[in-house]
């Protein structure tokens, strides 16, 4: 499909996207009722701005042949403001990056969303993660790294992984759900360097995990497998964008170094945009 009719099935969707045009767009099951709820929400333009952000960022990750496992929702005991939710965000980076990429400190593991909290104070993060590479370069590799090999040991009991369980989603959450808990310091200057590791709560409550096609959204822990239409990690990605509409909202709520790490990762050459008409 060329850029030309990219864009003309684009202008026609309400959300200015195409990934949740199967939702908004046609009736595809929906009652009247609620298709007409979802027609009047998307009457709005800011809606249609985010919609094509979304577009955007999907495309982008697609493009660079990222492949999101799923989000991280962090709610701290304290009040954060953006610049400590930069520090956690940092802080986390830290954790992963030391564990399980000490040679390649600018491997983009994941992306983060700050959002506004209830009352309107402090922020939670919600943290979209991409997959550790699957290769020999690290899960792949016939004799683990010490920092793999650790939580792979403590997991499953043994010092490999099977070669069906290198995709698992679930693997990968647990393996960077453990490197934040559990910081990686095999030089001992665990104190100096994760000096923010104050602002990550240990509750179950305080570090909610949705893995991409298994996700609950909220706190009543009600499964869920969409949101506005976003099916898979798109809705993951939908949901961390749920109160940004525009690039300036992007840049106030993201980490800047982080995205620029998305924008600057060269493209891969096996990947192509999806093809729009899957989705109508």
């Amino acid at each position: 499909m060329n850029e030309y009719s990219r864009q003309c099935i684009l202008s026609q969707q309400i959300t200015g996207s195409t990934y949740d045009a199967k939702g908004y767009a046609f009736d595809c099951g929906y009652s009247q009722e609620l298709r007409q709820n979802a027609l009047d929400r998307f009457d709005d333009q800011r809606q249609i701005a985010q919609g094509r952000l979304r577009q955007k960022l999907i495309d982008r990750i697609v493009d660079k042949g990222l492949e999101v496992i799923g989000m991280l929702t962090i709610s701290p005991y304290r009040k954060l403001d953006i610049n400590k939710c930069s520090r956690l965000s940092n802080h986390i980076r830290e954790c992963v990056v030391n564990r399980y990429a000490p040679r390649k400190q600018d491997r983009l593991m994941f992306l983060p969303f700050y959002e506004k909290d209830a009352d309107g104070i402090g922020h939670h993060l919600h943290i979209l993660f991409f997959g550790l590479p699957t290769d020999k370069s690290l899960l792949g590799k016939a004799t683990l790294i010490n920092g793999v090999k650790e939580v792979v040991m403590k997991r499953d009991g043994r010092d490999f992984i099977p070669p069906a369980h290198l995709s698992d989603s679930h693997l990968h959450k647990d393996l960077y759900d453990y490197a934040i808990r559990n910081p990686y310091d095999p030089n001992g200057n665990w104190a100096d360097r994760y000096r923010h590791r104050s602002l990550v709560p240990n509750s179950a409550q305080g570090m909610r995990w949705s893995v991409t096609g298994d996700y609950q959204l909220d706190k009543d822990g009600k499964p869920r497998n969409q949101f506005d239409g976003f099916h898979g990690w798109h809705g993951l990605l939908a949901y961390c964008t749920k109160t940004i509409f525009s690039e300036a909202d992007l840049a106030e709520h993201t980490d800047a170094y982080l995205y620029t790490c998305l924008i600057n990762t060269p493209t891969c050459s096996t990947t192509s945009k999806s093809n729009l008409t899957d989705f109508l």
